[in-house]
């Protein structure tokens, strides 16, 4: 019972953990892990692009495709490249999708490369290689670049996003750049080099990163795309407006981010105080934890209660399907059903295909999961586990099979609950305090890691692992057991041990087959029916078995790599399928640069 809180609170941390530190994947077959971008500015206004996007396949693929969108320019003198193990390829224009080729479609508003070359599960860099016209815009009193150079057409993240823009003439003492994008980066403007350098860890699908920049005019003196206006001043009065802007929302959501997270924070004490006080009013029985099942002794005494209730005080959960199994082999002890095999060959593989066969009628009046696996599933006599996974195909069927499982749950967790091994109470007591233990540390630490601070966040994590631990202590004083709940879950604890630990002793010491036969159902229950039934083969011979373990022997010894539980439970679980959704960071804004830019995918 223990293990059972401590590993309720771990389960919680774990969670948490998983929620503050993992990353976002891309929800797709493939991931764009790196994209490297060098544009070269020409002197006549066009810039030489180069793209290095790498791919990394989680399966396979047939090839790539990219699109470059256009305004009024054009491109020219295209070049592609893939590079895969260290060894680069040129890739050549076809029209028949030959591997290593690529076709090129043309539609005055974008250029469509689609790149030919199959892989699975790999990873690949693909090269683009162009020269765009008319990127730069000659006017009066200043030369702009506004480009759109990543477009919002991709439909998955960008990872280690760096752009490089080079001048064809430096130092370019009055060379400025803003970026614009819904992503956080930095933009580095290197005066004396001619160059702007852009960075994002990511960008997001479907999002732009756009770059503008301002330099003279004497950089690109043989462009053609020349305005008679004055610039500068109206590009500098909009930057300076989106940039404070820019900085009012990204105050905005920081005052709200600090509200939100401190709110957060501020409950997790609450709920801290909240459980201090649940603690110090609580009142122990003093009644200890039964032995741990590694400290329990062998048991050979057969409990009283059948196998599914067994189950379900050991765990203090609702028996699952493999107790609905143990029950099965239970009735067929009792010759009230019978359990036939009927290994069927399917695709070449031989399937075991049981048969269960109704021998007394008054089993359907004693709860309804016989009466809807017998008449719903089967055709009143018997069914198969074949038809039992054909009924996971009906929602009205998988739907009565829910419900009718669901009431017998209820019913034999009843059961053990009348046993009064367990007093309520202090049971739910102990459940309050673990959970609200863990959303205490939920939100201490997502409101610390909200807030950015490392002081709250050290003071959330001291705080965290001191409830954990105050919580464990609490618990180990706290045992919700009864004096008799104690010496009942300790014999069938080491009840269970016994049949774990049962290749370790002779079994014609501990009794005839017939105990044996009545202990099967609970190895069922327990999953540990394929280790007794190998114990059962090496310590009686064929003849004994044939002659005294008749109702079991064909399905437990002779079934090839077969466990009726297992197989049963896998069954019953399809059944149930249909019941189951200057330099500095960006600006953000957008300032209408030409055209869409890039897009691609893979195909």
């Amino acid at each position: 019972m223990k293990k059972h809180w401590f590993g309720i609170i771990l389960g919680l941390c774990w969670g948490l953990l998983l929620i503050f530190s993992s990353n976002a994947q891309a929800d797709s077959s493939y991931e764009i892990t790196a994209y490297q971008v060098q544009a070269d500015i020409q002197s006549d206004g066009s810039a030489i692009l180069t793209q290095r996007i790498h791919y990394d396949f989680d399966d396979a693929a047939h090839g790539v495709y990219y699109q470059q969108a256009l305004g009024k320019q054009q491109v020219k003198d295209i070049s592609i490249a893939i590079e895969q193990n260290g060894k680069l390829s040129q890739v050549t224009p076809s029209t028949n999708g030959a591997q290593n080729t690529y076709q090129q479609t043309n539609t005055g508003q974008n250029v469509k490369l689609k790149v030919f070359h199959a892989v699975d599960s790999q990873a690949v860099t693909f090269i683009y290689r162009y020269r765009i016209t008319n990127v730069i815009t000659n006017w009066q009193d200043t030369a702009e670049m506004n480009w759109k150079i990543i477009g919002s057409g991709w439909d998955v993240p960008l990872n280690n996003i760096k752009i490089t823009i080079q001048l064809p003439q430096y130092p370019v003492k009055q060379l400025q750049a803003w970026t614009h994008a819904s992503t956080n980066g930095y933009t580095k403007v290197q005066r004396q080099r001619g160059r702007v350098v852009i960075t994002a860890k990511n960008n997001p699908e479907n999002s732009f990163i756009e770059s503008r920049l301002l330099f003279p005019t004497n950089i690109t003196p043989a462009n053609l795309l020349i305005k008679s206006d004055n610039r500068k001043k109206t590009v500098q009065s909009q930057e300076a407006a989106w940039a404070r802007k820019a900085n009012q929302q990204r105050e905005q959501r920081q005052l709200v981010q600090t509200i939100v997270f401190g709110i957060l924070f501020g409950l997790g004490w609450i709920t801290v105080l909240i459980v201090l006080w649940l603690m110090a009013k609580a009142k122990s029985h003093h009644q200890a934890w039964p032995r741990s099942t590694r400290q329990a002794v062998h048991s050979f005494e057969i409990p009283d209660f059948s196998a599914p209730v067994v189950q379900s005080l050991l765990s203090n959960r609702l028996p699952d399907s493999k107790a609905l199994s143990a029950a099965l082999v239970e009735l067929a002890a009792q010759r009230k059903l019978a359990i036939e095999e009927q290994t069927e060959k399917i695709k070449f593989e031989q399937k075991p295909n049981y048969r269960i066969t109704l021998l007394d009628s008054t089993l359907l009046k004693t709860a309804d999961i016989w009466y809807q696996l017998f008449n719903t599933v089967g055709n009143g006599k018997s069914f198969t586990l074949q038809q039992l996974k054909q009924a996971g195909k009906s929602p009205m069927t998988s739907k009565r099979l829910q419900a009718a499982f669901k009431k017998w749950q209820k019913a034999q967790q009843k059961i053990a609950i009348e046993q009064n091994s367990v007093d309520q109470h202090i049971k739910h007591q102990n459940t309050w305090v673990t959970i609200l233990t863990g959303a205490a540390i939920i939100l201490l630490l997502g409101g610390s890691f909200g807030l950015n601070a490392k002081l709250l966040i050290g003071i959330a994590g001291s705080c965290s692992l001191l409830m954990i631990f105050l919580v464990i202590f609490f618990l180990k004083k706290h045992s919700p057991y009864t004096a008799e709940g104690v010496a009942l879950v300790n014999q069938l604890r080491g009840f269970k041990k016994m049949l774990a630990d049962i290749g370790r002793f002779n079994l014609k010491e501990v009794g005839e087959l017939v105990l044996w036969e009545k202990i099967m159902p609970y190895a069922v229950a327990f999953g540990l029916a394929p280790k007794v039934a190998a114990a059962l083969k090496a310590n009686f011979d064929t003849e004994e078995l044939e002659n005294s373990f008749i109702i079991y022997y064909p399905f437990f010894i002779n079934g090839k790599d077969f466990d009726f539980g297992e197989v049963f439970a896998n069954s019953f679980s399809t059944s149930l399928a249909s019941t189951s959704g200057s330099s500095g960071g960006f600006s953000g804004g957008n300032s209408g640069g030409f055209g869409g830019g890039s897009g691609g995918g893979a195909f």
